[in-house]
């Protein structure tokens, strides 16, 4: 059986799949600030495992930039559902393309930065896995994590705010237990 220590290293010139799109889904998910979704994009076209310009990041306006995170945003939202049985968006005009290099290829795109962050969402995800996105299991929060561990919520704050509601709602239903018990008590004498 092979190690982990046996895996070969991954691609030069792109991050390991899980953790850019741990970092990503981060970025999209818990801020919503417009540098933070600016860099969730540039972080996929720029660092994804087709490379693409991320100069045409910086050059977006933020309204541009809320736009393209609502639609990465949504993808999320239809991948991590079970109920739906798809998640689609058009990436019409982009173009990936492939060089031969030496043993291997590289592949980059170019095209609208929408596209171009789709697909560089979709691919990364694919590698990552996508039974490794969840949605947190507090019933109050509504971000999407990658799990990369033995992991049901998002993040410690929320694991330890269910924890406590939950721990409180059992305290009251025992103390209200305890009171109907007296109650009866008190109706017998």
């Amino acid at each position: 059986m092979p190690r982990k220590r046996d895996k070969p290293p991954a691609p030069v010139g792109w991050q390991a799949p899980i953790a850019l799109a741990r970092k990503v889904v981060t970025l999209l998910e818990e801020h919503t600030d417009p540098l933070s979704h600016r860099r969730a994009i540039f972080n996929l076209i720029a660092n994804g495992p087709c490379y693409g310009d991320g100069d045409e990041v910086k050059r977006l306006s933020d309204a541009e930039v809320a736009t393209i995170a609502h639609a990465l945003q949504g993808y999320l939202r239809g991948a991590v559902r079970h109920t739906i049985p798809r998640a689609s968006i058009d990436l019409s005009g982009v173009r990936v393309h492939t060089l031969r290099i030496l043993d291997g290829a590289s592949s980059f795109m170019d095209g609208p930065v929408l596209g171009q962050a789709v697909l560089a969402l979709t691919l990364t995800l694919h590698l990552a896995g996508f039974k490794n996105l969840w949605r947190c299991k507090a019933p109050d929060c509504p971000h999407i994590f990658v799990k990369t561990h033995k992991q049901e919520y998002c993040s410690g704050k929320c694991q330890r705010r269910h924890y406590k509601q939950t721990e409180r709602e059992a305290d009251r239903a025992e103390r209200e237990a305890l009171r109907v018990k007296r109650a009866r008590r008190a109706g017998r004498k």
